[in-house]
């Protein structure tokens, strides 16, 4: 990579968890209401939220979520090896996330799915998600393929940005992130989702100005040719999101989540 694309790469690192950071206090409110409640007419100054209104756990303003923490354990992994590594980074997963570790907390692994408060929560520390708990438990009875059978969710593009950061430009890279993503998920699903948002990503950092709507129609050309590198067999399904998107750009957000994507 160039030095500008470098920065780029550096910028897309910082961005994730800064942000990350940035929403962590008001993570995981559903109900719209209470959130309205909480932030009054601040909607476009929230970050750093003070005091932590999130209703399943709490740590300090500032500190990331475990979305943040797997960037990390990743990045470590990288440097560490100069390149991925699965066995490097499975290993490294369950240090940061395992038995032993701040992550390990009984109100949390006894957590069931279901509407309203739960006794003892907030709890007092970070949280681990379903996909690190299936992940830590198919890790221990040694399993090869470790990914999670059940989570299809947003946290799929959480490896994503520090394996483009890594790979961009490299004929190698979508290779390497799906590799990546298979160590916490299995779900065809979550990898169609998180290599569509490589792609996205890999178009920012090597192009200097590309905008938003240029990178998804490049990602549906990408996707849309027989020759693709890593196709999967819901590329099409996915072409078909992205321009969902493009076409309800202009829609307010709430409104057309809950219009257009909700069960989408």
């Amino acid at each position: 990579m160039s030095v500008d694309q470098k920065e780029r790469a550096v910028a897309a690192i910082v961005g994730c968890v800064v942000s990350d950071a940035a929403a962590q206090p008001l993570h995981w409110i559903y109900n719209l209401g209470k959130l309205d409640g909480i932030v009054g007419s601040r909607r476009d100054s929230v970050e750093f939220w003070e005091p932590s209104h999130n209703p399943f756990y709490c740590i300090e303003t500032g500190r990331g979520t475990s979305y943040a923490d797997q960037t990390q354990t990743l990045l470590e992994s990288l440097v560490a090896c100069e390149g991925f590594n699965k066995a490097d980074f499975a290993q490294r997963l369950k240090a940061t996330f395992g038995p032993g570790s701040r992550y390990d907390n009984k109100l949390n692994s006894k957590y069931v799915m279901k509407s309203g408060k739960q006794k003892g929560y907030p709890i007092d520390g970070p949280w681990n998600p379903k996909v690190i708990k299936d992940f830590l438990a198919k890790y221990a009875q040694g399993m090869q393929f470790t990914g999670s059978r059940d989570v299809a969710d947003m946290g799929a593009v959480v490896p994503v940005v520090a394996m483009v950061a890594m790979y961009a430009g490299r004929a190698e890279m979508l290779e390497k992130v799906e590799e990546a993503l298979t160590v916490l998920y299995e779900l065809e699903e979550a990898v169609a989702v998180g290599m569509a948002a490589a792609r996205i990503l890999e178009q920012f950092v090597l192009h200097p100005g590309m905008d938003g709507v240029a990178a998804i129609e490049a990602v549906m050309q990408q996707l849309s040719d027989p020759k693709r590198a890593n196709p999967n067999d819901l590329d099409r399904a996915v072409i078909g999101q992205l321009k969902n998107v493009l076409e309800k750009k202009t829609s307010e957000h709430r409104y057309a989540a809950k219009k257009f994507f909700l069960n989408s």
